[in-house]
């Protein structure tokens, strides 16, 4: 029986990848290096920002952290301030999907941006009620695909790893899951076809009727 649901936001919630895509073609110009393809971009979804700059540099710089950071923090104002509140949308009917989910089973949010990435998202999009716990990469060592901000999402839940279900749309989502020992879900899209998980849903708002299939298969 699933109890926790616990959910990425990017790709998964809101529909983000133009905006982020033009931040950080904004961001690579800015710092005097050739703007990334959307393409190139797209390749390194889900990764921590500092990591996502550091994958976008050319090879001799990619071990400069001080510059990825620098970066990072620059596309992060850039991101929140311009594209965001004019490119950013809410998934399919996902403000709605998350309140039915919220009558049945505990919820986290579980991002690898940062807790201020979190704090415009529930401003935005008036979520600030939703979750029962938000771990975001202020709160934990290690981003996903370490498994330790799942861990500290089913501690503040008080789940254990079998009643919950990991719902993501990248490798870092699945790959986390895993070494978490947690079920996952994916949201389909072009990126993520060849991406083994437990189950694979076409949009956010089919998961509540996944999870009265699993509930039934269960029973």
């Amino acid at each position: 029986m699933i109890k926790a649901v616990l959910l990425d936001v990017d790709g998964v919630l809101i529909e983000s990848e133009e905006a982020l895509c033009r931040a950080y073609a904004h961001t690579f110009t800015k710092f005097g290096f050739e703007p990334p393809s959307k393409e190139k971009v797209l390749e390194f979804t889900g990764l921590p920002a500092k990591d996502w700059i550091r994958n976008l540099l050319p090879d001799e710089k990619k071990e400069d952290t001080a510059l990825a950071g620098e970066m990072a923090e620059y596309n992060r104002q850039k991101y929140l301030q311009f594209y965001y509140p004019i490119l950013v949308r809410e998934s399919a009917d996902a403000t709605k999907t998350l309140k039915a989910l919220k009558k049945k089973y505990k919820i986290a949010i579980i991002t690898n941006g940062n807790r201020e990435v979190w704090q415009r998202h529930e401003t935005f999009f008036h979520w600030h009620n939703i979750p029962d716990a938000v771990v975001t990469t202020s709160d934990v060592a290690h981003g996903k695909p370490s498994a330790e901000p799942l861990e500290k999402a089913l501690a503040l839940l008080g789940a254990p790893k079998e009643q919950a279900l990991m719902v993501g749309d990248t490798a870092n989502d699945t790959t986390a899951a895993r070494a978490a020992g947690v079920k996952s879900v994916l949201v389909a899209n072009q990126n993520n076809a060849q991406l083994e998980s437990d189950y694979r849903i076409s949009a956010f708002n089919e998961l509540p009727a996944l999870l009265k299939r699993i509930s039934g298969k269960r029973a």
